[in-house]
């Protein structure tokens, strides 16, 4: 075929080839329907941003809503695009715009991936060979963050130690009872009601709070939870919410190096009783 486009003076679609924004696959079929001194050529000298608005702005097969969605993607993608690129580095800038969302951001990546496969392929066809490029960059998976199943005792005293008063009670009291976020924080329906309970073996009654949620959700497999708590004297009233709790959280993690969240501390509890036997 290469010698049948050169005897003709085929050069365009040698060229292309030559440079990889046809596939040879497409050429031979496309010449075997049309002649082989047909021109297949993909222009990619088109600058990267302006062929993508251009798109957005007249393609008729894309929901404005869609079309909104997409312009957002794109505006994030320019952070990686110089208005002197052209489509030739389109998925050099794809690569570099992948590393730079591999720690946080695999949702907004993976968005974007899927906007520019529809571009090319619209602009350029399934079977280009930029559009066979651009659909073979991986995806982003989430990364996870490792936590620890538990803490030691002088993992928390350093978190209470840097951290403001008010949010090292509630380290404290999370850590000694054990609670959950929602159950400490008595969001989601959840009610602290103080009960005397009898010790099994000494047989006297001791203050205690019972942790009762009347409105289960499928974390509690359709079924009211009441939760013993037998530390009221350790447990101090929660004097932030969730959300703010949270950032107090994040705000930590660089004294132990590691993510921490409201969960970490069930998981120490858990840890020390082990620990106690």
């Amino acid at each position: 075929m290469m010698d049948d486009l050169y005897n003709v003076g085929n050069f365009d679609t040698l060229k292309a080839i030559q440079a990889k924004t046809v596939l040879p696959i497409v050429v031979l079929s496309q010449t075997k329907n049309k002649g082989i001194k047909t021109s297949i050529t993909a222009d990619l000298n088109k600058p990267i941003l302006e062929t993508i608005y251009r798109w957005l702005d007249t393609t008729s097969e894309i929901k404005d809503s869609t079309k909104n969605s997409y312009r957002g993607q794109i505006k994030s993608f320019e952070q990686v695009v110089l208005k002197s690129d052209t489509m030739m580095v389109l998925l050099e800038r794809l690569k570099k715009y992948r590393k730079s969302k591999q720690q946080k951001y695999h949702e907004t990546f993976n968005k974007t991936k899927a906007v520019l496969m529809s571009f090319v392929k619209d602009t350029y066809g399934k079977t280009s060979h930029l559009y066979f490029e651009i659909q073979n960059v991986e995806h982003l998976k989430r990364i996870r963050p490792k936590i620890q199943h538990g803490l030691e005792v002088s993992d928390i005293v350093s978190l209470t130690n840097d951290a403001p008063e008010q949010i090292a009670e509630m380290i404290w009291s999370m850590t000694y009872t054990g609670m959950r976020s929602y159950e400490y924080l008595q969001t989601n329906d959840v009610l602290w009601k103080a009960e005397k309970v009898k010790d099994p073996i000494s047989k006297t009654s001791t203050d205690s709070i019972y942790i009762h949620k009347p409105n289960p959700g499928k974390g509690n497999k359709g079924q009211s939870r009441r939760t013993l708590n037998p530390f009221p004297d350790e447990t101090a009233t929660a004097s932030v919410q969730y959300r703010q709790f949270n950032r107090y959280l994040k705000a930590l993690e660089t004294t132990l190096g590691q993510p921490i969240n409201q969960t970490i501390f069930r998981h120490t509890f858990v840890h020390w009783c082990l620990l106690s036997g």
